[in-house]
């Protein structure tokens, strides 16, 4: 008897002690998770950055003479050291006065930062938008429009194509490009000439800049990048009835032959529009959409065959969808990031951090790093949903916002806990910069934009 107590008594020790480890692994001092600490810096503006064979590849914009003229430069950098290996120009635009360029706003920057870049063996291909005709109350009355294909040796121009339109352009869609066909180059762009405006699909040949197709049917307002799987799926936004002048719009999910330009299949799934800036995902045979303009969104999961709708989902608004197939999760983000069974629609795990608006997100190994709206960096453990760093924010205005919301409820109390208690934990919160894109590695981040290219070094405590 006296041996079955004592049994019992190391049992429930032994249960106690890893439930205490536990804890303090979890909230407390005990703290074995990983951070990201600031290697090195590019300042400057900066339109696209990608990754190829442990080198870093960067489009920088700079601005000479006034502002009357502007130049691309392709950067090549050590992703460890930064050090910069070679920069060579690749585009330049000339202006014949001043006024052409209204850089107050920030308008023309913007426009870089939708830029895209492609990396192959021995070439770059790049777009680059300019604006032409300014206009003070309507910014630039046209746009022009270049993809640009430059060898990665010599730095020389192989060849440019152009395309040219008038009014204003959309956010998203334009001057997108993806390999498609054994490396042929997608490049979507939009056709003002139609009203309302309706975007085009180009296909172009790698080795000239030829049009190899040209999409048969125009597919309406095109929101977010296009997804290439088999084949090329895209969604959009069009319109399905005019009244007093105004134009109502019904939301679709496309794909397109790859290799001819012609429409497989075209599914209206919702009366909502297209969220913004969610770009359409596909793996696994199914794709991916977020649909909703108001306080709730609808997740949208269908066939990539035939355009079935699977299942669909409401979910919290969000305007952003990230798919990793790895481990079946799909991500939503906006207001926190929320994660679900990419097969079945079920709820996995919630972050939530102190600032609203996610950007992007990078996954490295078993954190999740939220680029937000407010220029900062938001890390949390993938497993748990704990908040392990916030980094590009000063601890003065943490303190501010805890006060503005100190009163707001429960679900407030306990965020505001977990922040607070990263003053307290090494590297907890760093002031050190970032900026509003983020490209990640299996042991770098990276973030880049208006401010310059910011390198952080995952070192684990």
């Amino acid at each position: 008897m006296r041996r079955i107590r004592h049994i019992k008594l190391i049992t429930l020790g032994t249960i106690f002690f890893a439930s205490l480890f536990f804890i303090l692994v979890k909230y407390g001092s005990v703290d074995t998770h990983p951070r990201l600490l600031l290697k090195w810096k590019h300042e400057g503006v900066f339109a696209n950055c990608k990754i190829i064979n442990k080198e870093l590849f960067a489009t920088k914009i700079i601005l000479i003479d006034g502002n009357k003229k502007i130049d691309m430069d392709l950067i090549k950098v050590n992703e460890k050291t930064g050090n910069i290996l070679s920069e060579k120009m690749i585009f330049e635009e000339n202006y014949e006065t001043e006024k052409y360029i209204d850089f107050s706003s920030g308008f023309f920057k913007h426009r870089f930062r939708n830029s895209d870049i492609l990396i192959d063996k021995n070439t770059i291909y790049a777009t680059i938008e300019i604006g032409r005709d300014y206009d003070p109350k309507n910014f630039y009355k046209k746009f022009l429009w270049s993809v640009i294909a430059c060898d990665l040796n010599d730095q020389q121009i192989k060849w440019r194509f152009n395309k040219e339109d008038s009014g204003t352009t959309p956010d998203v869609s334009y001057g997108n490009l993806k390999f498609v066909n054994s490396k042929k180059i997608l490049f979507t762009a939009l056709d003002d000439s139609m009203t309302p405006p309706k975007c085009q699909l180009y296909l172009l040949d790698e080795i000239n800049g030829n049009i190899v197709w040209q999409a048969k049917e125009s597919i309406g307002y095109i929101l977010g990048k296009p997804a290439i799987y088999n084949n090329i799926y895209v969604t959009s936004q069009e319109v399905t009835k005019k009244i007093a002048g105004k134009y109502e719009y019904a939301s679709y999910a496309n794909s397109i032959d790859s290799n001819t330009g012609k429409s497989l299949w075209k599914v209206k799934i919702s009366e909502d529009g297209i969220a913004q800036y969610a770009s359409p995902q596909v793996a696994s045979g199914r794709m991916y959409i977020l649909t909703g303009l108001a306080d709730t969104a609808t997740l949208h999961c269908l066939s990539a065959d035939n355009g079935k709708i699977l299942w669909k989902k409401k979910v919290p608004y969000a305007e952003r969808i990230f798919l990793y197939p790895e481990d079946k999760t799909i991500y939503i983000a906006q207001t926190g990031i929320i994660a679900y069974d990419m097969y079945t629609g079920r709820l996995k795990k919630k972050y939530l951090g102190l600032y609203g608006e996610v950007y992007q997100i990078a996954r490295i190994d078993n954190i999740i790093i939220n680029n937000n709206g407010s220029g900062s960096l938001e890390v949390f453990d993938k497993r748990t949903g704990r908040l392990l760093q916030m980094i590009g924010v000063l601890k003065k205005d943490i303190e501010w916002q805890l006060k503005q919301y100190d009163n707001k409820g429960i679900r407030y109390k306990l965020l505001f806990r977990k922040v607070r208690n990263l003053f307290n934990k090494p590297n907890g919160i760093l002031e050190t910069p970032v900026a509003k894109n983020i490209l990640a590695t299996n042991d770098m981040a990276y973030t880049y934009g208006d401010k310059g290219i910011f390198a952080y070094e995952i070192k684990n405590n």
